[in-house]
């Protein structure tokens, strides 16, 4: 209650408040424990020891930690593995007033910074390997005072800073989805165009990143341009080539997914060679080269599995099911069913969305079309959640094909006009089958299903989500 009351008073009074509360027991304390404590107040989220001795300059940071837990100026959590700390909101704030008020704040701030970039960089190497997992884990720790040193690097000007902590977490942005990372690079990006920083390239990549999730296919190439034959451009090729998948060009796909390949051996790179490996596998496989595609995804499976790569893995699965979808549909539904649990407990939610994607399309045009409405729901909301409005059109896509098959022809003319216009092009069998899906359309409605694919044609994405959902819950009732 005390704390409540504490935060919502006035300024000045809740500085009165505070100086109250805490000074008696801040009197109490040495000068290096009053440093530290004030130092401390830097940190937005909970922190162990190795970042408070980076940050601090008590002679035993580790003793006046321990000495700021008794006095109850700070908390030490239950957590699992090394001990954790941090500092309730209300002695955060006095301790910010205090170190303000001492002249060490920018110091402070400086090595707090420096501190996480390197963090920032450590996790960013950790998610490329056999321990990807684990630096996960400490991605998520260490959120809000990643946050919080991008925050201080952008209003100091610190280019090498704020560069780092917004290109470093590429992996996060791609395969978690972690939107909100993303935005660092979004605010990153015209300071270091402005410094000609040489890492400009990353940061504009991982903006790239959560356009191209966002639907903003143009804006993806835009920021893509006059690329330099470097490695620091390797991620910046594997987006093209997805942007290129995305819209059908399969050449200029397999193209950047092998420069990409090329730069990520220069940088001794083994995760992106592999990476960029599986997804030329998948664009060959979907201009036709079947068998060359499933011997090029074995290859990369067999090495990821070698070094330990369980993400590179699992999405060799997924190309697999997705490629032997129409010639093998049993063992690509074995596929993606697996590769979703394995996704799921990962937290790889990119994988996670595309395999269940797959399974649904494959349950709503092979198996008991009922079976797949529940499937397309989750997914649907998945994306919606995560901002994916990419693979959201690609879902709504496929959905078509499941309310044919329950002869849903109203909602499935609905959804054909407003496919029909979004921004992500389609093409080879998801082209046909939407053809298919349209002359079916049109021969059980006549000009009632013209009316409805050109009323769908106004849709926006939220529009056609509302009319999707509502569609499906009528099915799932039915």
């Amino acid at each position: 209650m005390l704390e409540v009351q504490l935060l919502g008073s006035s300024a000045d009074g809740r500085h009165a408040t505070l100086a109250a509360v805490f000074g008696w027991s801040y009197d109490l304390l040495d000068a290096d424990a009053r440093s530290l404590l004030a130092q401390l107040s830097v940190f937005a989220g909970d922190f162990d020891l190795a970042a408070a001795e980076a940050v601090g300059e008590a002679a035993d940071v580790a003793g006046t930690v321990a000495d700021l837990v008794d006095r109850s100026l700070v908390q030490r959590l239950e957590a699992p593995g090394r001990a954790r700390y941090q500092l309730l909101e209300t002695v955060r704030a006095f301790a910010a007033e205090k170190l303000a008020a001492s002249g060490a704040a920018d110091g402070t701030i400086e090595r707090f910074v420096d501190f996480h970039a390197e963090l920032a960089a450590r996790i960013g190497a950790g998610l490329t390997g056999p321990d990807e997992q684990e630096w996960a884990a400490v991605l998520e720790r260490a959120l809000a005072n990643l946050d919080a040193a991008h925050q201080h690097a952008l209003r100091r000007e610190d280019v090498d800073a704020a560069v780092r902590l917004a290109s470093s977490l590429y992996l996060a942005v791609y395969h978690r989805l972690r939107a909100d990372i993303g935005a660092w690079a979004e605010s990153t990006l015209p300071l270091a165009r402005r410094a000609r920083h040489p890492g400009r390239v990353e940061v504009a990549t991982v903006v790239a990143v959560n356009r191209l999730h966002a639907g903003e296919l143009d804006a993806v190439e835009a920021l893509l341009v006059d690329l330099p034959d470097d490695p620091a451009a390797r991620h910046a090729h594997e987006v093209l080539g997805d942007l290129h998948i995305y819209r059908g060009h399969l050449d200029a796909s397999i193209d950047r997914f092998r420069a990409a390949q090329r730069l990520a051996q220069r940088a001794g790179d083994h995760f992106t060679v592999l990476h960029a490996t599986m997804s030329e596998a998948m664009a060959l496989g979907y201009q036709g080269e079947l068998a060359a595609a499933l011997s090029l995804l074995a290859r990369v499976r067999s090495g990821a599995n070698a070094a330990g790569l369980g993400l590179v893995a699992a999405w060799c699965d997924f190309c697999e099911a997705e490629l032997i979808a129409d010639t093998d549909p049993q063992r690509a539904l074995e596929l993606v069913d697996h590769t979703a649990a394995v996704a799921d407990r990962a937290g790889w939610r990119m994988l996670a969305g595309v395999v269940r994607l797959t399974a649904s399309s494959l349950r709503a045009r092979t198996a008991d079309p009922s079976d797949a409405i529940p499937g397309f729901d989750a997914l649907i909301r998945h994306w919606a959640h995560h901002g994916d409005d990419t693979h959201q059109w690609t879902t709504l896509r496929n959905l078509v094909d499941l309310f044919i098959r329950l002869q849903a022809y109203p909602p499935a003319a609905r959804l054909l006009g407003a496919v029909s216009v979004a921004p992500r092009p389609t093409f080879g069998a998801e082209e046909q089958r939407l053809a298919a899906a349209r002359d079916t359309v049109l021969h059980h409605l006549g000009a009632e299903g013209q009316a409805l694919i050109a009323a769908g044609a106004r849709d926006d994405l939220a529009t056609a989500v509302e009319q999707a959902l509502a569609s499906l819950a009528e099915l799932r009732s039915a």
